[in-house]
Protein backbone atom coordinates (compact mmCIF):
# COMPACT_ATOMS: atom_id res chain seq x y z
CA UNK A 1 0.00 0.00 0.00
CA UNK A 2 2.42 2.38 0.78
CA UNK A 3 3.80 2.34 -2.69
CA UNK A 4 0.60 2.59 -4.15
CA UNK A 5 0.48 5.83 -1.73
CA UNK A 6 3.77 7.06 -3.10
CA UNK A 7 3.25 6.33 -6.61
CA UNK A 8 0.11 8.57 -6.67
CA UNK A 9 1.48 11.11 -4.70
CA UNK A 10 -0.85 10.82 -1.78
CA UNK A 11 0.32 12.30 0.97
CA UNK A 12 -2.21 12.21 3.72
CA UNK A 13 -2.19 10.04 6.53
CA UNK A 14 -3.94 6.63 5.64
CA UNK A 15 -5.18 4.23 8.05
CA UNK A 16 -5.06 0.35 6.68
CA UNK A 17 -7.04 -2.01 8.89
CA UNK A 18 -6.07 -5.71 8.33
CA UNK A 19 -7.98 -7.27 11.11
CA UNK A 20 -11.02 -5.38 10.45
CA UNK A 21 -11.10 -4.24 14.00
CA UNK A 22 -12.12 -0.51 12.49
CA UNK A 23 -13.79 -1.41 9.92
CA UNK A 24 -16.36 -2.78 12.78
CA UNK A 25 -15.72 0.45 15.48
CA UNK A 26 -16.83 2.88 12.70
CA UNK A 27 -19.61 0.92 11.63
CA UNK A 28 -18.27 0.12 7.45
CA UNK A 29 -20.28 -0.60 5.24
CA UNK A 30 -18.32 -0.38 2.14
CA UNK A 31 -14.68 -1.19 1.01
CA UNK A 32 -13.00 0.64 0.12
CA UNK A 33 -14.63 3.70 2.91
CA UNK A 34 -12.78 6.95 3.62
CA UNK A 35 -13.52 8.99 6.91
CA UNK A 36 -12.47 12.41 7.54
CA UNK A 37 -11.00 12.79 10.88
CA UNK A 38 -10.48 16.23 13.12
CA UNK A 39 -7.74 16.83 14.50
CA UNK A 40 -9.07 16.00 17.84
CA UNK A 41 -9.83 12.53 17.27
CA UNK A 42 -13.59 12.91 16.27
CA UNK A 43 -15.33 11.60 12.53
CA UNK A 44 -16.17 14.31 10.63
CA UNK A 45 -17.77 12.45 8.01
CA UNK A 46 -17.40 9.08 5.57
CA UNK A 47 -17.39 8.00 1.94
CA UNK A 48 -18.24 5.05 1.11
CA UNK A 49 -16.48 3.64 -2.00
CA UNK A 50 -13.59 4.77 -3.66
CA UNK A 51 -12.76 8.94 -3.98
CA UNK A 52 -10.45 9.58 -6.64
CA UNK A 53 -7.88 12.97 -5.70
CA UNK A 54 -10.17 15.49 -6.97
CA UNK A 55 -12.80 13.90 -4.23
CA UNK A 56 -10.13 14.27 -1.88
CA UNK A 57 -9.42 17.50 -2.00
CA UNK A 58 -12.53 18.96 -2.12
CA UNK A 59 -13.73 16.86 0.58
CA UNK A 60 -9.96 18.54 2.41
CA UNK A 61 -11.15 21.98 1.04
CA UNK A 62 -14.84 21.71 2.77
CA UNK A 63 -14.51 20.95 5.76
CA UNK A 64 -10.59 20.97 6.73
CA UNK A 65 -9.17 23.65 4.46
CA UNK A 66 -6.30 23.95 6.83
CA UNK A 67 -5.06 20.53 5.52
CA UNK A 68 -4.27 21.94 2.16
CA UNK A 69 -2.29 24.85 3.33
Amino acid sequence: MAGFLKDKGLTYPTLMDPTGEQFTVYSASALPTSWLIAADGQPIGYVPGALSREDILELLSAYAPEALD
